[in-house]
């Protein structure tokens, strides 16, 4: 096994994890936000009638 190989292979491990990774990431933030925001707006509904 050569330097190149090791090389290449040390580069492409971390870009396809990043890959696979980054949307499964950006979908939790997008939950975690909106989850949030739903619960901020059901508190402001709560305040208003009371």
């Amino acid at each position: 096994m050569n330097i190149t190989t090791v090389l290449s292979l040390v580069t492409f491990v971390p870009s396809v994890t990043a890959t696979i990774y980054l949307p499964v990431y950006l979908l939790a933030l997008i939950r975690l936000v909106l989850y949030s925001m739903f619960l901020g707006v059901i508190q402001v509904i709560f305040a208003f009638y009371q």
